[in-house]
């Protein structure tokens, strides 16, 4: 948040404090001070290193390049189960529309593959949401239709098998409490704690040994997956309404100031990963209906007299 955004939040904590006739605290120099301290800084960061979007192709070689690791609960491979774990992370919150704090909070049972390939992914927080621990029926739930994505069905099965053989899941030997974040391994604790902090880990963790990295003064962070999935699906032209659900937003107004790239290229990687969101052309609704017509049209047999 910026600096000079603070203001709106402050008033309101200074209101809430004369609603319950105590002085109000946000105020003063000691307020102005910070508020000038942090603009600063602000700007430097700026200054220092941009946040860039990051192209769907390049998610898409993360998927891919998990989808070959060797892993097991061997020790020998704990740099591939990172590597694996970021994976997932890092694609999870892509097709998502990336949530970041909202995408480390997922917890065992948020994602899950049906029998026909249909992915449903539970949001327990969106973004100006409080988490919440018990399920209150109205979180946000994404369904992808089967065989949506390639290539994505594979990497869930494969973390939720190797969950399995680290003992995280129900009844193993480092089974997950409920608080706990899916994401979570078994020599980690208070994971409901995690933050935007965790998914920069995560994708470093997995962009770093791909060579996947931004041009010199540039950065990748977890918020250029948002830029990256709300730009790739414009630039295939999803309608802005899908768009504005996937990504939790009001209306466009924010998006196609901030995080749409216009100039983004209608890539493989983008039809990858967000083509299930487009109507089907001609073409396929005729395909899908042939079927049914060639059976309809099929003689009908005369017996014999």
């Amino acid at each position: 948040m910026q600096a000079s955004s603070f203001q709106s939040y402050l008033s309101a904590v200074n209101k809430a404090h004369e609603h319950c006739d105590v002085p109000a605290v946000a105020k003063g120099s000691a307020v102005a001070n910070l508020r000038r301290s942090l603009a600063a800084a602000q700007r430097a960061l700026v200054e220092r290193e941009t946040r860039v979007r990051i192209p769907a192709d390049e998610i898409g070689r993360v998927l891919d390049a998990a989808l070959v690791l060797t892993v097991s609960a061997d020790p020998r491979h704990r740099a591939n189960v990172l590597r694996l774990r970021g994976s997932v992370a890092v694609v999870v919150d892509f097709c998502a529309g990336s949530r970041g704090n909202t995408g480390v909070h997922l917890r065992a049972g948020d994602v899950s593959v049906a029998a026909d390939g249909a992915v449903s992914v539970r949001l327990r927080a969106l973004k100006g949401a409080i988490l919440v621990d018990a399920l209150s029926g109205n979180e946000k739930v994404i369904a992808y239709p089967p065989d949506a994505i390639a290539g994505y069905v594979d990497l869930i099965q494969k973390w939720e098998d190797l969950r399995q053989a680290l003992g995280l899941c129900e009844g193993g030997a480092f089974a997950s409490q409920e608080r706990d974040s899916w994401y979570r391994l078994p020599w980690e604790s208070a994971t409901w704690r995690w933050n935007v902090g965790q998914m920069n880990g995560f994708m470093s963790a997995v962009l770093t040994p791909l060579g996947i990295v931004a041009a010199a003064t540039f950065v990748f962070s977890w918020h250029s997956l948002r830029h990256g999935a709300a730009s790739s699906q414009s630039a295939i032209n999803v309608a802005q309404a899908k768009i504005m659900w996937l990504q939790n937003w009001a209306n466009m107004a924010v998006a196609l100031a901030t995080y749409i790239d216009p100039l983004c290229p209608a890539t493989a990687g983008c039809y990858r990963f967000f083509g299930w969101l487009l109507p089907p052309s001609p073409a396929d609704v005729a395909r899908l209906r042939r079927p049914a017509l060639a059976v309809a049209c099929e003689p009908l047999a005369v017996p014999s007299l």
